[in-house]
């Protein structure tokens, strides 16, 4: 049982002392009503004795009507406080249940986050891009390619590098998917085809990854831009079959490459990936 109020305790007590004040005057005024007018003998100071008890008796009963009123008062105060109690209790409830909900979320997201955490036990691939072409050099299609460099102590498995659109066409690695486990810190290379978006065959400067990248940047309409950037995924697994993935940015320098069909190769390559960025995808079942 709930503990009562104070509010309510007083009410309680006003309404018992105005119920046996109210006992006392009716009683008393009943005395006196009776000794008048049933023992018409009494004596003069009888009569008085009489009337000061009836007085009292009023007073009584009046201090009965003024508890009665106060219990009143007191009954509905604490029943206002006590609603306003209850509606305090329900919005706590409330409140309870939504901080509940929110922790359950807040948990939920953390361990998504921790799902999609790569550890440092898990294997790291990095797609680097390959410049091998000569000052110089006109033959760029066969001296431009992928590597994946596997920069962690577990073998990585299943690596997939995606397709990279490149002014209209489709540069794409179907026939270097890597079935065989890359051991930690070695490489692989991955050589690209180039066709149209029709899956056609190209030919000539259709295959020059540079050329092909170098009209992506001036199509930019631009001059101030100082490089142009494409979006790079590989997907890859670890022993366990646990799915990976890896993006980063393949960037073209087009100074770096006026340079090198000059004959003037400097220190920065023509197109180097940066950013890399892994995520867990899928866990093992």
């Amino acid at each position: 049982m709930a503990a009562k109020s104070k509010l309510t305790v007083a009410a309680e007590i006003a309404t018992i002392v105005g119920a046996v004040m109210g006992t006392v005057g009716a009683s008393i005024a009943w005395l006196a009503y009776r000794d008048t007018h049933q023992s018409p003998s009494m004596a003069p100071n009888t009569e008085v004795a009489v009337v000061i008890v009836s007085r009292w008796a009023a007073y009584c009963f009046i201090a009965s009507l003024i508890f009665a009123l106060t219990a009143s008062i007191l009954f509905f105060v604490a029943n206002r406080s006590l609603q306003k109690s209850s509606r305090l209790l329900k919005n706590c409830k409330d409140d309870l249940a939504d901080s509940a909900n929110r922790n359950l979320e807040y948990r939920a997201k953390i361990a998504s986050l921790l799902s999609d955490l790569v550890l440092d036990s898990d294997p790291k691939v990095y797609p680097q891009f390959v410049d091998d072409r000569p000052n110089g050099s006109d033959r760029r299609e066969l001296q431009a390619y992928f590597t994946i460099v596997n920069r962690s102590d577990s073998e990585a498995r299943n690596i997939v590098l995606d397709p990279i659109e490149m002014h209209g066409k489709v540069v794409q690695f179907t026939r270097h998917r890597l079935a065989a486990p890359l051991l930690p810190y070695r490489e692989v290379s991955f050589f690209p085809d180039v066709v149209t978006k029709d899956n056609e065959s190209t030919a000539g400067w259709g295959q020059d990854l540079f050329h092909l990248f170098y009209m992506d940047y001036t199509n930019l309409g631009d001059a101030t831009i100082c490089e142009a950037t494409k979006s790079v995924r590989a997907t890859y697994q670890d022993s366990l079959q646990n799915l990976f993935e890896v993006t980063c940015e393949l960037v073209f320098d087009p100074s770096a490459h006026n340079s090198v069909r000059i004959g003037n190769r400097g220190p920065n390559p023509a197109i180097f990936t940066r950013n890399h960025k892994f995520r867990k995808i899928a866990r093992a079942i």
